[in-house]
């Protein structure tokens, strides 16, 4: 699984990169697509998370709105603390244009929490039925 993981890295920051490059005859909208692809897939979610939080003030200059659309996207399995304080940084930037998209930033941060309370409360003991009854714990990546 390791081995596909590193694989796949350059892989999925290169079509990112192609997506936002006008010269590359990709449509805008279907940059949306791209980048959905890569962050449902778990392996290509934090870089969907880098790429996003690096080039958010370039991302759809034309169409703001479109951006919390792939905010929410790329936060929708965000579960750990490390997860809520990477969001919060980002959304509490200065530099980070929300303008548009405020309600659905309070959205996804009020998400979060509650995924991470969920976990919290069911994580451990969903690992242990699943133990109990001949599953493996999970490996982390």
């Amino acid at each position: 699984m390791k081995m596909f993981a590193l694989l796949n890295l350059p892989f999925f920051r290169r079509y990112l990169e192609l997506g936002l490059n006008a010269d590359m005859g990709i449509r805008k909208d279907d940059f949306r697509i791209i980048f959905n692809s890569i962050a449902k897939n778990v392996i290509g979610r934090q870089i969907a998370w880098t790429f996003l939080t690096k080039h958010w003030n370039d991302i759809f200059s034309f169409s703001k709105r479109k951006r919390g659309i792939l905010l929410r996207q790329v936060t929708l399995s965000f579960n750990t603390h490390r997860d809520i304080t990477q969001l919060k940084h980002f959304l509490q930037d200065r530099n980070t244009d929300l303008a548009e998209v405020r309600r659905t930033a309070e959205q996804v941060e009020e998400r979060t929490k509650n995924n991470i309370m969920w976990m919290e409360a069911n994580f451990l003991e969903i690992v242990e039925f699943l133990e109990h009854h001949g599953y493996a714990s999970p490996e982390p990546l």
